[in-house]
């Protein structure tokens, strides 16, 4: 049994990862709520900074629960928010914490490499930019492949490398979706702003000095906030199943993704008795009416 077709298209991976977001909706939107409690109370509290690199790291965090979520999805056919917000509570978070950590201090070298001088800033942004795609999948690498850190941070770089295309498809799609909802999200906490026209508008004008002014009002920034947390909430859950599905795709045939591995994965993690496996229809009723990435994903080959 593999975890995707054996062949699957850029587009059927954003379709199968809508199927398992809209099938297991409240749990992903419980554990993706949960995660992001922290750093909205940084927010409010008025602690910008903080709220960064807080907001950033959950996020990578919500990457590996989903990934512990998709292993309990496959043998189980239930996406277990509490289990899993237990493992983020215990050490077993500090694996993917590191990698995310790294990750952070990346997107500060492309902030910083702005201001550099060139040829250094190009260089610097360059790095940061293709981070993207290239570390797209290092949360997924951490839980599955159990490595911590740096080698998490290159073995994503060596599976995203050896498929760019698709990698670079995947992501270049998901942040283009992330977008038009932030838009649509933000029209609605700021109708009288038009997009269409904000891109025309020559900041010099006085009609651009109108534009500034209402940007820079308290009124938009608390807009502003909500609507990135509104987007987090509920986009952020979709792309992390996206991220989880892409790593099968570009580790399907490696050892690290064989049928014996996930289960001792899923067995380590959830506590899954032995006896489970030995009967495969058990629960088969209880699950019918679910899309977990058996189904989606492909049936065992006789």
């Amino acid at each position: 049994m593999s975890l995707i077709p054996v062949a699957p298209t850029l587009g059927s991976l954003f379709v199968q990862s809508w199927q398992i977001y809209r099938a297991h909706l409240f749990p992903l939107l419980g554990l993706t709520l949960v995660l992001l409690v922290p750093a909205l109370l940084l927010s409010l509290s008025g602690v910008d900074q903080g709220e960064s690199v807080v907001f950033f790291l959950l996020m990578r965090l919500l990457e590996a629960g989903a990934t512990l979520g998709l292993l309990s999805l496959l043998f189980t056919g239930v996406f277990p928010t509490g289990k899993i917000l237990r493992r983020l509570g215990s050490r077993a978070v500090l694996r993917p914490l590191h990698v995310g950590i790294l990750q952070y201090l990346l997107t500060i070298l492309g902030f910083y490499g702005l201001m550099a001088p060139t040829p250094l800033n190009v260089v610097l942004v360059t790095l940061w930019l293709s981070s993207f795609v290239f570390l797209t999948i290092a949360q997924p690498v951490c839980v599955i492949e159990e490595l911590r850190g740096l080698p998490a941070l290159v073995r994503s770089f060596q599976l995203t490398r050896n498929r760019l295309k698709r990698a670079f498809g995947v992501v270049v799609v998901a942040m283009i979706l992330q977008l038009l909802l932030f838009i649509v999200l933000l029209q609605l906490f700021l109708p009288e702003i038009n997009f269409s026209a904000l891109l025309q508008t020559d900041p010099m004008a006085a009609d651009g000095e109108d534009l500034v002014k209402l940007l820079g009002s308290a009124e938009t920034q608390a807009a502003l906030r909500w609507t990135q947390y509104l987007t987090a909430l509920i986009f952020y859950p979709y792309a992390s199943i996206l991220t989880v599905l892409l790593y099968f795709d570009l580790a399907r045939d490696e050892a690290v993704c064989s049928q014996d591995r996930l289960q001792a994965l899923a067995v380590h993690h959830f506590e899954i008795p032995a006896e489970y496996f030995e009967d495969p229809e058990k629960k088969a009723e209880e699950t019918a009416d679910k899309v977990t990435i058996r189904e989606i994903g492909t049936e065992d080959k006789p």
